[in-house]
Parts: C-alpha cells; structure tokens; sequence
C-alpha cells in the first residue's frame, strides 16, 4: 500500500494508494507533518479488571474496547499482565541477535524455507508498492502447538496424530529454525517465552471482544483452538551513521520504515519500544503518532476482524517511519487470527434487515494464505526484475 501525488487533489491532499482484498483502492490525505494523537483517537484502556471473576468488571472493559474499535481501531492496553522481565529479555535477545554478521542470520533466512519462517534480510519486504521498500529486519514464526500453553499436558514434541486432520493441514510451523539461532544464546528462550505469554493475552482479548460485540464470554474460545498466531521481531535500524552498517545517503532510497498497510488477521498486540515511529491514519486523512507509553501495548483490529463485524469496527491503516535516530527501534508484534479451517462469516450481532451481511463466510486459511502469497509473489517478482535489469545494465 502506497502513496503518489496527483495533481488533481486540494492543496495540502495527496493520494494514498493501497492493496486490500477489494483489490487496489484509493485514499485522499493530508500532506501535513504527523502530529500527536489525541487520548480519543488512540485511548489508553486499563485491563486491570481483567482478572475479576465479575462479569461486569469485564462488560466495562469491553465498552471502553468497543469505542476504540469503532473509531480508528487502535488502542493502548495497560496493566495486561506480561512482565516487563519477560519483554526485556526478548527484546534484548532481539538486539544481539539483529547484530549478528548478515551470513550468520542468513544460516535461518525466510527465503529458504516452505513457509516463511525465520529471517528477514533488511530492504527484504515491501508493504507497499508505491512506496519504497522496508527499511527493517525481521525474524517471524507462525503457530505451532509445541509453543502453545493449552498443549502444555501434552508429549513434546507434540504428535501429529493428536492433532486434528482438518487443523494439521494449517499448521505452517517450521520448528527447526530455532536451530538457526543457536549463536545466539538465550534467543530461542526468551523469544518463546515472550511468545506464549501474547498467546495467551490474545485469548482472554477474545473474550472481552466478545462482550464489546454484545455476545457471550466464550463465544470465540471454539475458534482460539489452535489459531493463527504469527510473531515478528521487528528490527528497524537508524539511518544516521553507521550503527546498523546504514549511512544517511544509503537511507535517502527509503521512504518507510514499513509501509503503510493494514493488518489482515483478526487483531494485532504490538510492543514497541520507547524510540517510536509508528503512525496510524485517522478518518481525516491524517498521520497521527502512536506514541510510545511506558508499560503498554498497542492493539489494533485487522482486516478480518472488520469483515466479521460488517465493518463496523475499523481495520485502520498505518505505517512505521524511518528510524533517523541514532538507536536501533525494536517493535515484537503478535498477528492474531482464529482458527484457519473455520468458516467465518458477518456476526449475527452485526447484522439485520436494515443492515444485511456484506460479506459471504469465508475459510480463514484460505483469505490468510491468499492475502500473504499474494504479497510474497509480488516481492520474488520485483527482485527477478532488479536482477535482470541490473545483469542489462552491466553489459553494457
């Protein structure tokens, strides 16, 4: 998803071009500076209560979630329950690992295996055509039960045959690239148990979700079974000197540090650290800043989410600016969808007579797998031309 400037729009307005399941669409934006976001575009909301056995202690909880979601889709959480020890294991892991030698990370690189799992090497993504690629490095894994706290009374690792047929085909772990992070020690520990405890708080999520969409507690548990629960480590260098072996002439050919896009499962739980950069597109046209707060995370609701609701909460689209600090950003998102061979429609709560489904259920696999091939075929196709215009050019 992307940006151009066209002629044709108000003074201060430009054209923002995305990619989306309905193909590409088209947004008028302001071309001023990103500002502050203000407490009602991007609300802090306590989960403290969280863990109350009072049921109205939750219902007040998902009133305050069901504003966010239908405003601009973001929100911070406090008072979640993962400890800060854990967080900063994982993003000092993070660190040592993102320091490595480019060929040690490559011993784990994505491209090398079925189903994208492992490293990213940096400018390796584009989330957006009309923008430049992503200044970043990531390391990602997807779902696997082995990692997973409700499988924890099970054998590890984990048997294929106690695992269902119709689940199995969706299970796109590829345990063996831990084994590529051996040089890192502790890497593989911290990373999982930072894991497990999103996986976790993406589950009780659900729960008050589903009282701020007027349904019972346990409405989605069925559907959390074994969901689609990819993590990333995001590591998005600074342009300024050379930490990260990138110097500012090299950066002036990045626009983003990711671009502008919106997530495609049901949710994402984002922790970012305290350099910032993250910027959300409010209904005005306007890039607000998600500031970094101390002891929060950020949430924001996905595009299928949005589907399931018939639109009526917002899968907002956002993007993260270069890092021109002299720090490296460490953002460690959870991508949070229910299980991939579910059938999903509109929610009965939101629809009715005068506001009819817009959308037919749908096979979460199906709209996950097509989504994210999409994306990686683009990226393998854009390489294929560099290379062949870069082998032209040198014959000449």
């Amino acid at each position: 998803m992307g940006t151009q400037t066209t002629t044709v729009t108000a003074p201060g307005r430009k054209i923002l071009t995305l990619d989306s399941s309905h193909g590409t669409v088209y947004r008028e934006i302001s071309s001023a500076p990103p500002r502050a976001a203000t407490a009602e575009e991007i609300p802090i909301i306590d989960l403290s209560k969280l863990n109350s056995k009072n049921l109205e202690d939750h219902k007040s909880i998902a009133l305050k979630i069901k504003a966010a979601a239908e405003n601009t889709g973001f929100f911070y959480i406090e008072n979640h329950g993962i400890e800060e020890e854990i967080i900063e294991n994982a993003k000092e892991s993070v660190m040592k690992f993102m320091a490595q030698p480019l060929e040690v990370k490559q011993k784990v690189a994505r491209k090398n295996q079925k189903y994208w799992n492992g490293y990213f090497e940096p400018a390796g993504s584009q989330a957006n055509k009309s923008e430049s690629r992503d200044h970043k490095e990531n390391f990602g894994w997807q779902y696997s039960p082995n990692l997973d706290p409700l499988y924890d009374h099970l054998p590890h690792p984990i048997a294929s045959s106690s695992i269902p047929a119709n689940i199995l085909e969706y299970i796109r772990a590829e345990d063996e690239i831990w084994d590529g992070t051996l040089s890192c020690p502790g890497f593989k520990e911290n990373a999982i148990t930072y894991y497990r405890s999103m996986l976790s708080l993406a589950r009780r999520l659900t729960k008050i979700f589903a009282l701020a969409l007027d349904l019972d507690e346990s409405y989605f548990d069925h559907l959390t079974t074994y969901p689609g629960a990819d993590l990333a480590f995001n590591y998005y260098p600074p342009v300024s000197g050379d930490i990260g072996k990138v110097k500012e002439n090299e950066a002036m050919a990045h626009d983003v540090g990711l671009g502008s896009h919106t997530d495609l499962q049901c949710f994402t739980l984002l922790w970012q650290d305290m350099i910032g950069g993250l910027l959300v597109l409010n209904r005005g046209g306007e890039w607000i800043k998600a500031t970094p707060i101390k002891g929060t995370i950020v949430v924001n609701i996905g595009d299928f989410l949005m589907r399931m609701t018939n639109d009526k909460w917002q899968s907002t689209v956002h993007r993260v600016e270069v890092n021109k600090t002299s720090e490296p950003r460490v953002s460690m998102p959870l991508f949070f969808g229910f299980n991939f061979n579910e059938f999903i429609g509109v929610l009965p709560t939101c629809a009715s007579e005068s506001e009819p489904p817009k959308y037919e259920p749908l096979r979460i696999g199906d709209w996950n797998y097509i989504r994210l091939n999409q994306s990686h075929n683009k990226i393998f196709k854009q390489r294929e031309e560099a290379k062949k215009k870069a082998m032209v050019e040198a014959m000449m």
